[in-house]
Order: C-alpha cells, then structure tokens, then sequence
C-alpha cells in the first residue's frame, strides 16, 4: 500500500466519523430529542441552540479540513514508522481531557447544544462526538509526538492543520459559541 493510499483512507475515515456524527444529531433532531433546529443568531448565541456545524471547530474548517490534513499526516507518519508502544500512552492523556469537557459540559451554566441538549444530559451526539474528539485527540498527541521526536514526514500538513484547527477553536471562543470556558 503507497503512503497516499494511505493517506487517503485517514481522510475517508474522518470525514466518515463527522458524516456519523451528523447523521446522528439529525436523527435525534427529527425524533424530539434534541431541539429542532433554528436559524444560528449572530446577536443572540445565548439563546440559540448549536448545531455540530454551527461550531467553527465542529463544522466544515475545523472538523473535514484541518483535522483531515492532520489526520492524513499522522497515518502516513504511523505507516513510515511503523506503529509503536509508546503510542498507547496518549490514551491516558486523551482520557483526562474527556473526563474535564464532559464534566465542563454537564454543569448547570453550560448552554445547551446539539452534544448536551439539557443542563446534565449528553445526546447520542454528544456521545459520538466524544468518541470522535478522543480519536482525533489521541492523533494530535501522537503527531506532536512524531514532530518532537523528528518523524513527522509530513510536518507542512500537520502543522498548517492543527493551526487551522487552533484558530478555528478561537474563532467559536470569541465569538461566545463556548459559553461555559
């Protein structure tokens, strides 16, 4: 298998996982168990109800383009070098950080959204995306461990993706989408 093929499948298998978790929030939105979906307002992110690609960091930028270029350059970096024990330690890592945004998302001054759609409660999208943010978690330590180690062959794209990604998260932090941080 070449590297691109390679390549290609990490970003097939991303955009799969979203695809997933859109699938899911639009089933739970079409069944009641989230609110029905309303115009994002600007003026109003308090009182409006987030879908998944209402986030920056969710939507189109962050989720299929930044962290498909990461993910690509990951895999092919995995593929280079052959995966490797040490691989399994940003699990823990990738753990502690769940635990803290599903605690941080469950308090009562979090505003709801399409992930937990009442003060407490996660939705199965809420639940897909956690499973989703701790792959793409375990990746990005994985790649920063590569970078820092000097095996990321593909340093450009990792870089430029996490970047992408990063200003996608102060896009929706600065525009109050993350009320609760």
């Amino acid at each position: 298998m070449s590297e691109l093929t390679v390549g290609i499948i990490a970003l097939f298998i991303n955009i799969g996982l979203w695809l997933g978790m859109y699938f899911i929030q639009r089933w739970e939105s079409r069944t009641g168990r989230i609110s029905a979906r309303r115009m994002h307002n600007k003026k109003d992110l308090k009182n409006t109800f987030l879908y998944l690609y209402d986030f920056f960091t969710n939507g189109f930028v962050g989720d299929w383009l930044a962290l498909s270029m990461v993910d690509m350059a990951v895999a092919v970096s995995i593929y280079q070098n052959g995966f490797q024990s040490w691989m399994f330690l940003p699990v823990l890592v990738v753990a502690g950080s769940l635990v803290h945004f599903y605690k941080m998302c469950t308090k009562s001054n979090h505003k709801t959204d399409w992930g937990f759609p009442r003060v407490g409660k996660i939705s199965w999208g809420g639940r897909s995306h956690m499973v989703y943010a701790g792959i793409q978690g375990w990746l990005i330590c994985i790649g920063i461990i590569f970078v820092a180690i000097g095996q990321m062959n593909l340093f450009p794209l990792f870089i430029a993706g996490l970047a992408i990604w990063v200003i996608c998260w102060l896009a929706d932090f600065l525009t109050g989408r993350f009320s609760s941080i």
